[in-house]
């Protein structure tokens, strides 16, 4: 029997940072807690946080509404850890959505899952489940679907195809609102949104260097890779959040105080 979706009940143990509670702060935790979550068909909706959303939470009511409804936020981004540490309230490691969805094709391919693969463009989509199929060949492909869809059709297909992990590959907010949105209420008890993760797999874009990544300096492997118009907007969220942080501690509290005022 499949449980309805509810919200959690806030873990008081928790790490919140700038208004976010982080309920699973490492990667082995996420990790079983998802599995849990399909052992169980106890559904939950997990979403990544970075620099450049936490910047954009004061004028963004949907993201912002969706990472506090999520059940399970990752702290992704070598930023968030270092604002942890700064702030008082320390978030043990950097967990991305790319990491953990590997972590959880893995465990799909042990305990035959069923995977749907939502988003990206229509060549992207197809490399990505062709890939996926090779390199976690104990799981099941019950379906994908490019990031152009009409939501009723894509929510009957779902459903019927009784997925046990459905990726979302979709841009921000999108993919957090719909992860809230969908646990559960298409018998899916594990949504998981990871934006550029299903290019990663796809072989259409590379991630940083390991030595980079743990660094802490994949974002700036990502900018240097775009055009340079680009850098400046990069380089501004970067400052941006620098602000948030030190006006945070300078007082407690101020960052969720301006999302009222936004």
């Amino acid at each position: 029997m499949f449980r309805e979706a509810r919200l959690s009940e806030p873990d008081p143990a928790a790490p919140t940072l700038l208004g976010l509670r982080f309920a699973a702060p490492t990667r082995a935790d996420a990790r079983a807690r998802a599995v849990r979550a399909v052992d169980r068909r106890e559904p939950i909706a997990i979403s990544a946080v970075n620099a450049p959303k936490v910047v954009r939470l004061p004028r963004d009511p949907v993201l912002r509404d969706a990472l506090a409804a999520a059940d399970l936020l990752l702290p992704d981004g070598a930023s968030l850890v270092w604002a942890a540490r700064v702030l008082g309230a320390p978030l043990p490691e950097r967990v991305t959505g790319a990491d953990l969805l590997e972590d959880l094709l893995s465990e799909a391919s042990a305990r035959g899952w069923r995977v749907f693969l939502l988003g990206a463009t229509e060549p992207v989509s197809v490399a990505a489940a062709e890939n996926v199929r090779r390199r976690w060949p104990g799981l099941v492909l019950a379906g994908r679907h490019a990031g152009w869809f009409d939501e009723a059709e894509i929510e009957s297909t779902i459903a019927s195809a009784k997925v046990d992990l459905l990726v979302l590959g979709l841009e921000s907010p999108r993919k957090e609102a719909l992860a809230v949105r969908w646990r559960g209420r298409l018998g899916v008890p594990v949504v998981i949104g990871v934006g550029g993760a299903l290019d990663v797999i796809a072989g259409a874009r590379r991630r940083a260097p390991a030595v980079v990544q743990r660094l802490g300096l994949e974002w700036a492997w990502r900018t240097a890779g775009r055009p340079v118009s680009a850098w400046p907007a990069a380089l501004r969220v970067n400052a941006d959040f620098a602000r948030i942080v030190a006006a945070e501690r300078r007082t407690p509290g101020a960052f969720v105080a301006s999302w009222t005022r936004a």
